[in-house]
């Protein structure tokens, strides 16, 4: 009989259990959405790259007719919502929570732009450190490494690649430049020299490219992007140990790095030809 009782007592604390929890999820769906509250994070090296503001996601919102303010909580769609927001072209990540007090907390990850392409169409846009290509926008500039020339690509061919992945993997490298310009940006970017002394990428209409430096006046051709570690260190060893005895900055007006194991540096001529 005590057994029988221990079990219906414990059955009815169950029930009761589930009753009171269910009545609380009801109460709670039930109240509505007090508030939104959004926090955008961005890289150290692009704390000042405004791509995506609080004003932008709330304007965004109102203009999706997805603002939860005043919702109850029953129609919100948690998942919904990180989906468009990870939809963002300035997003690279979002996530999106509801708080205990009924406010929605959204915390988004900014891409960080590496490269501004302009094409020969003058169309622009960004290439961010994923191989993610965004679109440009005048509101938001990004002091990034501008890549100019022989260019094609449009953004509506390149928007849903993933250039990281394409560079990765041979078999799916395809026909285009995109892929190779963000190889190399990424390169430079990684790099504290490159980064600081290279101040312009150029293709040439050889599919070749050449850069443009921000010390000196002369081109640095660099081919096509095959063994970039071996070209750049010879660059490297040129400026930190070449210039300081062959001379000025300015006495080259081309440094080739095309060919293995040397540099061809072909200097200026002066006013008589000589």
């Amino acid at each position: 009989m005590k057994r029988i009782l221990s079990i219906i007592l414990w059955a009815g604390l169950a029930v009761a259990a589930i009753a009171v929890t269910g009545f609380a999820v009801k109460r709670h769906n039930a109240r509505t959405c007090s508030k939104v509250n959004i926090t955008i994070n961005r890289q150290p090296r692009a704390a000042d790259q405004l791509f995506i503001t609080n004003d932008d996601v709330q304007r965004l919102l109102r203009e999706n007719g997805d603002v939860p303010v005043g919702k109850p909580v029953s129609e919100i769609s948690i998942p919904a919502l990180e989906k468009w927001l990870n939809s963002l072209p300035a997003v690279q990540s979002a996530e999106a929570f509801m708080g205990v007090d009924c406010e929605v907390n959204i915390v988004i990850q900014q891409r960080r732009p590496i490269a501004r392409v302009i094409t020969k169409a003058h169309e622009s846009y960004y290439i961010d450190d994923q191989g993610t290509v965004m679109p440009w926008m005048a509101e938001y500039t990004a002091a990034v490494t501008p890549v100019t020339g022989n260019i094609t690509e449009t953004y509506g061919r390149l928007f849903e690649r993933n250039l990281k992945a394409i560079s990765a993997d041979s078999a799916l490298r395809s026909p285009i430049l995109a892929d190779d310009i963000w190889h190399l940006c990424r390169v430079i970017d990684n790099d504290t020299l490159l980064r600081s002394q290279i101040a312009q990428i150029y293709i040439r209409e050889d599919r070749n490219f050449e850069l443009v430096p921000r010390v000196g006046s002369h081109r640095i051709v660099l081919g096509n992007i095959a063994r970039l570690d071996e070209k750049f260190a010879k660059l490297r060893v040129f400026y930190t140990e070449g210039l300081r005895h062959t001379g000025a900055w300015d006495k080259y007006s081309v440094i080739d790095l095309q060919y293995e194991h040397q540099i061809v540096c072909t200097k200026k001529t002066i006013a008589n030809g000589i």
